[in-house]
């Protein structure tokens, strides 16, 4: 049977119009309503639809569809209702070992720097005598020995603190005996000469009263 021209226009047109797609989207959403046909889309621009480029269109549903794809790996990874999650690994334990193996609390007694200690001896005597003349010249080396030594200077302490304590105790003895010798016997030397000037003192006012 031979198809008259009209009937073959109208095969063509039905053919074209199921391949092609019309877009457009609902009112008051983002959604993208996809149509086969054109009659129907037509009837839904005039129902208050929004025509959308059908490029625009097909950029969005792609996108669409790779977010649906997305948000069901990430169902398929998340734990089942009462199902517990997985546990992570666990690190298996390693014994710490001391860098020193054979280093114990028993330490002996570390032996002497005696070169530490007469450098020490020497720095602590020089800063120790400035702070007695700075401080103490006016009242005297029995009231520096009292306050003034029992509480060195921060600085002096610091220095005092990186011998042990046997060590830092023994420089401070020597360094009293040094302060001694150069400000001690002064002082004693000044009161016994006061002595002696304040004996002939009252021999010479016996002899004037006998006279």
């Amino acid at each position: 049977m031979k198809l008259t021209k009209s009937q073959l226009k109208e095969i063509i047109k039905e053919v074209i119009t199921e391949e092609q797609k019309f877009y457009a989207r609902k009112p008051d959403s983002v959604k993208i309503s996809v149509f086969k046909n054109k009659d129907n889309w037509k009837k839904a621009i005039k129902g208050g639809y929004s025509k959308v480029d059908p490029e625009k269109a097909e950029f969005e549903l792609q996108k669409d569809k790779e977010y649906a794809a997305r948000d069901a790996a990430e169902k398929d990874k998340a734990p089942k209702s009462g199902q517990a999650p997985d546990k992570p690994q666990a690190k298996p334990k390693v014994a710490k070992i001391a860098a020193d193996p054979f280093d114990t609390d028993d330490e002996p007694t570390k032996p002497v720097n005696k070169y530490k200690m007469k450098r020490t001896t020497l720095d602590v005597a020089d800063e120790l005598a400035l702070d007695f003349e700075d401080n103490y010249g006016d009242t005297g080396f029995d009231d520096y020995m009292e306050y003034g030594f029992s509480e060195p200077p921060q600085h002096v302490q610091d220095m005092l603190d990186e011998l042990p304590a046997e060590q830092a105790n023994a420089v401070m003895d020597k360094v009293a005996n040094m302060l001694y010798k150069k400000y001690g016997r002064h002082e004693e030397s000044i009161a016994s000469q006061l002595k002696r000037e304040f004996k002939q003192y009252n021999n010479i006012n016996k002899n004037i009263t006998r006279g």
